[in-house]
């Protein structure tokens, strides 16, 4: 097989092809639709939608506590999610964008429910029933961004998938991942 030449390659020395090779395969990773990596926990859409400039670069803090009482861990790994997906997540008053999350919930072993917090995620690992009600349920997340100083509508965003894990932890991080991906961003229905 053929090396890679490029006269600017060639110039910088060795090893600057494989330099070249990454920065490349970088930025297809880039080109991926920001949920690519999600289908592993959720399966379904996402819709959003830019209503005026999201503040760059994003530091967010969330409009209201999401922690569960049942299992704080869970708003951890969700703030988690959207820390590694790019934002930089800081505490109430201290961000340039306000998230403000709410999730209706349908359990395939019980009522729905709309929460503002992760309380419809219970124990951590799942067992028993509430594993078997949490796979194959279907969750719709709902996501607000407000600019901090002026308290303006500036984002909205829509998630809606059925469940693919049985592990709460994992998909508390890849919904927040999911909401760190793609704020400020437009995404016309895009599939998980």
């Amino acid at each position: 097989m053929r090396g890679f030449d490029c006269p600017l390659a060639r110039k910088a020395g060795p090893g600057a092809g494989t330099i070249v090779w990454a920065a490349l395969i970088a930025s297809l990773f880039s080109l991926l639709p920001p949920v690519a990596q999600a289908a592993n926990v959720c399966s379904g859409t996402l819709s959003a939608s830019p209503l005026r400039p999201v503040a760059k670069p994003l530091v967010v803090a969330l409009d209201h506590p999401i922690d569960s009482v049942a299992n704080p861990e869970l708003a951890k790994a969700f703030v988690e999610g959207v820390r590694t997906a790019g934002p930089t997540v800081v505490p109430k008053g201290q961000g340039t964008t306000n998230l403000d999350v709410s999730f209706l919930m349908r359990s395939t072993g019980g009522k729905p429910g709309t929460y503002k917090t992760l309380s419809w995620m219970r124990g951590q690992p799942a067992s028993g029933r509430t594993k078997s009600a949490l796979r194959g349920s279907h969750v719709d997340v709902t996501v607000y961004a407000h600019d901090a100083s002026t308290r303006a509508l500036a984002w909205t965003g829509t998630i809606s998938c059925t469940i693919q894990t049985d592990d709460m932890t994992a998909l508390a991080e890849g919904l927040g991942a999911i909401v760190g991906r793609s704020l400020g961003q437009t995404v016309p229905k895009a599939a998980l």
